[in-house]
């Protein structure tokens, strides 16, 4: 081969590298141009995330301390479901009373067996969130996890209920079904003026006459105000029956909402992003404590 051939095999090679060279740079910039795109969307949709915040707690002021707590509540449930903000930014906030569920870190296992109705799913979902090693008999802990999932039980108390999928025979029908019942937060105390029957009966133990005269209490709008108030609207035996356990039944009540969660969410346009936000909340007469946030 002569020298002109080594000079053009030589070029070839140089716009070859040349070209994979400009198609790295392509790539880098690419990617950095996305990536500055998406710091823009997070940071807008953390602002709409914010703007919502600031409108939950500026309406529950604006309502006024002589509005009655409960109505509040649920004007603020209903009002922020989507806000507009212009140029494609929207927010929503969801503001749940923890009290309205069964606390699933918290519950007995009595408690959780009442209401799942399946021993193994019980056994199962307290070897996952208690911290020993000993499965029960008919739970499961590390062995059965390592050789049928390759994970570890978390042996502490769940993040979210999400976390029960993990769990063995919690499929997503079966926590579909129970997400309307429990939840993760609040300190375990049951509302029975907001409180669904099941959760009731599960969290509980009532008798099913003190469960029909809630039910028929609850449909007439009248709330319950007090433990003492409840048992002097059931019969003779009933209310003998409750006042034994007068003490567990305190602490398991309560009658005004305590700690409220809201999930905030900012979002723009149709972007998959989205600025999320957990707040613990206090109701106050004139506003709402913030106590905590958790931005996920």
């Amino acid at each position: 081969m002569n020298r002109r051939g080594f000079a053009l095999i030589a070029v070839l090679w140089l716009l070859a590298a040349l070209s994979m060279l400009a198609g790295g740079s392509l790539a880098v910039a690419r990617s950095g141009l996305t990536a500055s795109r998406n710091r823009i969307l997070l940071a807008r949709e953390a602002w709409a995330r914010e703007a919502c915040v600031e409108i939950l707690l500026g309406r529950y002021a604006k309502a006024g301390a002589e509005v009655p707590l409960s109505r509040k509540l649920a004007g603020l449930t209903s009002s922020l479901d989507s806000v507009g903000l212009g140029r494609e930014t929207w927010c929503s906030a969801k503001l749940e009373d923890p009290s309205t569920r069964i606390n699933l870190n918290l519950a007995d296992p009595a408690t959780i067996s009442a209401l799942l109705r399946n021993d193994s799913l019980a056994d199962a979902l307290l070897d996952w969130r208690d911290a020993d090693a000993i499965p029960r008999h008919s739970g499961a802990e590390a062995a059965w996890y390592r050789s049928h999932h390759r994970i570890e039980p978390r042996n502490a108390p769940l993040a979210s209920l999400d976390e029960l999928r993990l769990v063995r025979g919690f499929d997503s029908l079966t926590v579909g079904r129970l997400a309307l019942l429990l939840t993760v937060r609040g300190n375990g105390a049951v509302n029975p003026n907001i409180a669904s029957i099941p959760v009731l009966r599960a969290a509980l133990d009532l008798p099913e006459d003190a469960v029909a005269v809630l039910a028929q209490y609850r449909s007439q709008g009248q709330p319950v105000h007090s433990l003492d108030e409840f048992l002097g609207m059931l019969s003779a035996p009933t209310r003998r029956q409750l006042a034994s356990r007068y003490q567990e039944l305190q602490q398991r009540l309560s009658f005004t909402p305590g700690e409220l969660t809201a999930l905030v969410t900012g979002r723009v346009g149709e972007s998959p992003l989205r600025a999320d936000l957990v707040m613990t909340l206090v109701p106050l007469p004139d506003r709402l404590a913030v106590i905590r946030r958790e931005t996920e």
